[in-house]
Parts: structure tokens; sequence; C-alpha cells
């Protein structure tokens, strides 16, 4: 399991976002060489599983550290997809994607960076989502 298709699931979903960035350019994994921009990657950077003494509970908790990075062909373009982003992902809870959220919960933003050709501005934001597994 992973929390990368909650993220999705409300990032693809998302009626102001898919104004800006349609949910087919809404990837899981990389985004393909080539495709129109503005467009999102959604990826794991790591997952820590709640660990307890008995190890025999039918349900572990896992806080999970999923990555949103945007692509965009200009800088204010760059700003306008992050903040439609960001409201996207509100801190929730609930059954997303078939998964059992306890939390979504923004968290670290990347640098700026810069691809001059093809230029290409590219910032990323950190979410922590706790789910049952």
């Amino acid at each position: 399991m992973s929390a990368v298709p909650v993220i999705r699931s409300l990032l693809a979903g998302n009626a102001i976002l898919t104004t800006a960035v349609p949910a087919a350019r809404v990837f899981i994994g990389a985004v393909p060489l080539e495709v129109a921009l503005p467009a999102i990657g959604i990826t794991t950077v790591s997952g820590i599983p709640q660990n307890t003494l008995g190890m025999h509970e039918p349900q572990r908790l896992v806080r999970e550290r999923i990555q949103v990075t945007v692509y965009a062909a200009t800088y204010p373009s760059l700003d306008a997809v992050m903040d439609l982003v960001h409201r996207a992902l509100p801190n929730t809870r609930g059954l997303i994607a078939d998964l059992n959220v306890q939390s979504i919960v923004p968290s670290t933003v990347g640098p700026d960076l810069e691809i001059p050709k093809p230029q290409i501005f590219i910032r990323s934001r950190d979410y922590h989502v706790t789910y049952l597994q």
C-alpha cells in the first residue's frame, strides 16, 4: 500500500486544479518527457510503519512522506499551480482511494529549480499522509 494514489485522487479530482492541470497530467511517479506543461508528478519519499510491542494488531499506523512536484513553462504558472495543489490537499481524514487516511499534513517546500533548454520551472512540496494499513 502507498499513499501516492490518495494524493493523486485528491489532485485529479479537484475541479479548480484540473482547470490548470488536467487530470491526465497528474502522474504517479515520474512525469514523462515531452508532456504538455504544467504537469504534476507524485512520488513516495519515505514511510514509517508504527511498530508495537506485540506486532499483532489487525491494522498498523503508517506515516508516509509524499512529494508533489510541479513542472511549469513559466515561473508565474509554477507559483499558481503550487498554490492550487496546496489548496487541493486540505488537512483531512477519511476513506480516500480505498485507504483509511488519518491525516494529510503539509510539510517541507522544496527549492525552485530550472531547466534551461527547454525552459522548465520545477518546485516540490512534501505532505505527510498517515493511514491505517
